[in-house]
């Protein structure tokens, strides 16, 4: 897109907006031909409609796409690499810029890599990169869900200000900020850079609660909260200072928004400010948790279809799968499906992993017992009687509810044990299915113990701001 000479001057004049996306393009498909997403849809909006330069941070292996993708459109966005962004700070002559290069890399490498690189890992990665701008460059930051209010016909421009600004919503019970977009000032970086070093003093801690517990719904949830407040508090903690509250005066009145729908923000002012936040809210930790569950079952389904003739398996599927739905659908119309029923879920997708184990246990057990060898037919044989009474238990556990005593699965555990440690000192045989059956056993245990026992989640030490 060519840029008249007034436009070129113009926008040297002008503070960037910055939008930020981190992860893959989300072109959808249609029949006419590609459909702009979320990803690019409003950013692309805004470079046609307002006076200020746009610039679009992605990650590196995106920025081709992206640059072609606005260049096919006709507007004139700037993309940036992110991995090359922060390797240039890490060159950079001022030894500060070289350690905010150092953390945010190494966060990178975390958060968006397995066994993370969930959404909320990559919204996490964003809000600590739009600091980063704030702090290293001052201007606008803006999520790529921000965009101006429809019916707007003349270009709108955005100003610069002396000092940091945020949107709020003043509620009854107070005024709540928001970091979906946010501007420092070139001239005035120091209040950016403390909420920088605050969040960056703090990530690791918040980090601890979620690593090697990245299934756990207990730890999903707490991490959620903490790493959303840790962005908030880092900008809150540095605009309150010593006053434990924000001064009301730091608050512009340009900037104040209220709800238009349970999903959208507009400006109180839309003349000074005209631009329109939405949620889509899919990093929020009932999503996660809904969709890790979902693929675990599609995983279940496809491994272990030869237990299809467990009839308390079978039943087990389809009260999940009701189950599933049913949430799946509520979801859609936006009933947001709370903690309790998260875990109920997870409850009955976790039976039927149980049953699938034992009923593992059951056919390699039985092809011993069909054996011409006497002596493994009768350690078969006793085996097989004492899974015999371990189903009978799990199976009145799982349709009743019912407790199992602690002492009583022990005792059960402890008797195929000493079979199978008998059967090994018989077969002479490391690697038998005999020393195999101990260590598999011994899974069954624990998994049965967090099935019925309902020992308590480990307690988290709660994470606190001082807002």
């Amino acid at each position: 897109m060519t840029m008249t000479k007034e436009k070129r001057l113009l926008q040297k004049e002008l503070p960037r907006l910055n939008y930020l996306w981190i992860g893959s393009p989300k072109m959808k498909s249609s029949y006419e031909g590609a459909v702009l997403a979320s990803d690019v849809e409003n950013v692309i909006e805004m470079a046609k409609n307002c006076n200020n330069p746009v610039c679009y941070y992605c990650l590196d292996e995106y920025k081709d796409f992206y640059e072609n993708l606005f260049e096919e459109q006709g507007v004139d966005i700037t993309v940036v690499s992110v991995d090359a962004y922060l390797e240039e700070m890490s060159l950079h002559e001022d030894e500060e810029f070289r350690q905010y290069a150092e953390q945010m890399l190494a966060m990178k490498h975390e958060l968006l890599n397995p066994p993370r690189d969930r959404i909320i890992d990559r919204v996490s990665f964003k809000d600590a990169f739009s600091l980063l701008l704030l702090a290293t460059q001052g201007n606008y930051t803006l999520d790529t869900n921000v965009k101006i209010i429809d019916g707007i016909e003349d270009k709108v421009t955005f100003d610069a200000y002396d000092a940091f600004k945020m949107p709020y919503v003043n509620l009854q019970h107070g005024i709540n900020p928001d970091c979906w977009m946010m501007y420092a000032s070139p001239q005035a970086l120091e209040e950016p850079k403390k909420m920088l070093d605050y969040y960056l003093s703090n990530w690791d801690k918040v980090q601890e609660m979620i690593r090697g517990n990245e299934r756990d719904i207990d730890h999903i949830y707490k991490y959620h909260r903490h790493i959303t407040t840790l962005m908030i508090g880092s900008v809150y903690e540095v605009l309150c200072g010593d006053n434990r509250r924000i001064d009301p005066n730091k608050y512009d009145k340009d900037w104040e928004f209220s709800f238009v729908r349970l999903d959208s923000l507009r400006p109180k002012n839309p003349e000074r400010l005209p631009v329109e936040k939405h949620y889509a809210n899919s990093h929020k930790p009932w999503h996660e948790c809904l969709k890790n569950i979902e693929n675990d079952f599609t995983i279940i389904q496809s491994e272990n279809a030869a237990y299809k003739k467990y009839k308390i398996r079978n039943e087990l599927i389809e009260t999940f799968r009701g189950m599933l739905e049913k949430e799946k659908e509520r979801a859609l119309r936006g009933s947001v499906p709370d903690m309790h029923t998260i875990k109920l879920l997870d409850d009955a997708l976790k039976k039927i992993i149980f049953v699938d184990q034992h009923a593992r246990i059951l056919r390699e057990v039985s092809s011993d017992y069909k054996s011409k060898n006497k002596k493994k037919q009768k350690y078969a044989n006793e085996i097989f009687k004492c899974i015999d009474k371990m189903y009978s238990i799990c199976e009145q556990s799982l349709y009743f509810k019912e407790v199992i005593e602690q002492s009583s699965l022990e005792d059960i555990i402890r008797n195929i044990k000493d079979i199978l440690e008998e059967a090994c000192a018989y077969h002479h045989d490391k690697h038998s299915f005999f020393k195999e059956g101990v260590s598999r056993f011994e899974n069954c245990k624990a998994l049965l113990q967090e099935l019925t026992l309902k020992e308590d989640s480990e307690n988290i030490d709660e994470y606190s701001y001082s807002q």
